[in-house]
This record gives structure tokens, C-alpha cells and sequence, in this order.
């Protein structure tokens, strides 16, 4: 069934209709197995590899942006658990039916979920790569159906129903194919550790700043200053975000 948000939401403040918005470039992650890493963005991710050099592999739709870059580095050791570094970089796809083929892409290539989430605002998979790194596959709802109360935009973690999300594809879709255009880096989540600074070692590269259609805005919106430095960023922490 359906969920309630999916009913037309309430109207949204005026100071959330801008007409620009940070966008973040390419996420580039060192991993220890740089076929293995790049096998299964292509498989069961959907993106394809458009060049590469030496060891560093660059993934995207159709190219030359983009989205993920893998740099092998066999000798990059793993993130401790409960250290500062990447909890998942977020894809964003232009529509439904596209996470629907994102999902039945991820089953046809043998991988599983470790999560589906509906966040009013959006629809998300959750998956890691063979690197242990983590991955949100996302579609946002459209603004017109946000809700918000009190001027605040209200957002949830409620169980996807994955059932109405497969029931966006068509007869048309005899197979998942790649990532369709527009497909690109919606945000990036940062697991902190309390005390102190992580080791140089994995990183997550913002990048960019570019016009695009509306999206999420709730950064922005509540903290314009931190969001124009985020388009700055440069996070250094071992195997997973490169520097």
C-alpha cells in the first residue's frame, strides 16, 4: 500500500522555493581490490567505467562527470569500527521507475539489501560494496507532496515497501540496463568518532558547485554557511574516502 506522504502534502514555505542549490561531485574511495570494487559498481550499482588510468577507475552515466572514483590501494588499511570516516554516500536517481530498476539491478547481480527506507521526502535502498563501504540508492519525491509542520519539513525512517516500488516497472523493462542520465552524488553521510580526529586514510571528495533542479534542501535551508563549506570539503580518512 502506498504511503500516506505520498498524499498531496501540505504547501511548503515560501524560503524553501529557490532556484539553486550545493551539489556535490564525484565520491572517490581507495579500495584494496580495485577489480573486484569496480565490477560490482558496474554489475550491480549500474555505472560504467568511462576511464582508466594507472590505478584509479572513473565511474558515471554516460560520462566525462563522474559519480564514484575507485583508486586502488592494496596497502590502504581497512577503517576500524567505531572510527571517524564514510557512512554511506547517497546516488540519486531521477525517478521511481529508476530505483525500481536500481533494485531489481542489485538482485540480478546477487547482492542484498541491508536496509529500505521510506523518509517521506524520499525512497532509499541501502546496500554495502565488497569493501564494507555504504551505499544509499535514492529517488526524491517530489516537492508537492512534502509535508511540513511548524515550518520544518518533516522526514521519517518507515519500512519501504518494495513491492509498489517494483510495481513502477513496466513490460517495457526486460532488464535493469545502467544508471539512466542525470544519476548523480545526492549527499554524503560521515560516521564521527567523539574525541578526536580520524587517521589519514579513506576519503570522500565533495566536490563542484553547479545549477540543478530542486532537491533536498534541508542543509542549506538551516545552515547556509556549513553547506557552502561542504562544496569545499576535503575529507581524508584510509581504505573507503580518499583524499
Amino acid at each position: 500500500m502506498p504511503a500516506d506522504s505520498d498524499r498531496q502534502a501540505d504547501a511548503a514555505p515560501a524560503a524553501a522555493a529557490t532556484d539553486t542549490e550545493m551539489s556535490l561531485g564525484a565520491v572517490r574511495l581507495n579500495v584494496a581490490d580495485l577489480d573486484r570494487a569496480q565490477r560490482f559498481y558496474e554489475e550491480a550499482i549500474g555505472l560504467r567505467a568511462f576511464d582508466r588510468a594507472a590505478e584509479v577507475v572513473r565511474l558515471g552515466v554516460d560520462g566525462p562527470t563522474a559519480v564514484v572514483e575507485l583508486v586502488g590501494r592494496p596497502d590502504a588499511p581497512a577503517r576500524p569500527r567505531g572510527t571517524t570516516g564514510l557512512f554511506h554516500l547517497a546516488i540519486l536517481l531521477p525517478s521511481r521507475a529508476d530505483l525500481a530498476r536500481a533494485l531489481r539491478r542489485v538482485a540480478d547481480a546477487g547482492w542484498r539489501l541491508t536496509g529500505a527506507s521510506d523518509h517521506l521526502v524520499s525512497e532509499a535502498l541501502y546496500l554495502h560494496d565488497p569493501e564494507g563501504n555504504g551505499i544509499e540508492i535514492y529517488r526524491d519525491r517530489p516537492r508537492e507532496q512534502w509535508r511540513y509542520a511548524d515550518g520544518q519539513l518533516q522526514m521519517d525512517t518507515l519500512p519501504l515497501d518494495l513491492d509498489s516500488v517494483l510495481g513502477e516497472l513496466s513490460a517495457a523493462d526486460t532488464e535493469a540496463n545502467g544508471m539512466p542520465a542525470g544519476t548523480r552524488i545526492g549527499h554524503v553521510h560521515l560516521a564521527a568518532r567523539a574525541g578526536g580526529a580520524a587517521p589519514a586514510r579513506r576519503g570522500v571528495r565533495p566536490a563542484e558547485r553547479r545549477r540543478r533542479p530542486a532537491g533536498r534542501r534541508s542543509l542549506r535551508q538551516r545552515h547556509p554557511a556549513q553547506a557552502a563549506r561542504l562544496s569545499r570539503l576535503a575529507i581524508v580518512v584510509g581504505r573507503g574516502l580518499a583524499a
